[in-house]
């Protein structure tokens, strides 16, 4: 899915075979205007591919899914790097 978020704190934590990940708390925007505060981390080659723009108090849209409780951020929004290039 898409999601529209406003990272609220953010953290590079490490795994126990020595990877780094991102671990942080951000406001989903829900379609119909609502929000709501979600655990968001990013994993292996997704934390790759956002790690460079993921920071505190900045508003993004990734492509995410529910992992449980917590938001998994599966990389940058389809289009995103194009648009941005254009801009």
């Amino acid at each position: 899915m898409q999601a529209h978020l406003k990272i609220n704190t953010l953290e590079v934590r490490t795994d126990k075979k020595g990877a780094a990940y991102a671990y942080g708390k951000a406001t989903l925007t829900k379609k119909d205007g609502s929000t709501r505060e979600d655990v968001i981390m990013a994993f292996g080659k997704a934390y790759e591919s956002v790690k460079s723009f993921l920071t505190a108090d900045k508003d993004v849209v990734v492509t995410a899914n529910y992992d449980g409780g917590v938001l998994r951020i599966l990389g940058r929004q389809a289009g995103a790097g194009k648009a941005a290039a254009a801009a």
